[in-house]
């Protein structure tokens, strides 16, 4: 139920508009013209803000990549060195003995 009030117009003669609770085709036809451009607004501006998560999620996946790589070369590094300080310090004990 729909209850609306307006106050009575002082100069009813005067007034130009569309008798109450009516809708003519050209309100009608205006209403699906704005409902259709802002559904496309709406799907256009959906379609934009999913190609920047796309972008950003590729960006994020090179970048994960690059650090994988990165880790990798780190821990060859680590053993090498740990490979060494094991040599060194067998070669002290060695040279201690003599």
């Amino acid at each position: 139920m729909r209850m609306n009030y307006y106050p009575p117009c002082p100069e009813p003669d005067v007034t130009i508009g569309f008798t109450p609770h009516s809708y003519p085709p050209c309100s009608r036809g205006f209403r699906k013209v704005i409902c259709a451009r802002a559904s496309a607004e709406a799907a256009q501006s959906l379609h934009q803000e999913n190609l920047m998560l796309k972008e950003q999620v590729e960006a994020l996946l090179q970048e994960n990549i690059i650090l994988k790589r990165a880790v990798g070369i780190q821990h060859e590094r680590q053993k090498e060195s740990e490979k060494r300080n094991q040599e060194l310090q067998h070669l002290k004990q060695m040279v201690t003995r003599f």
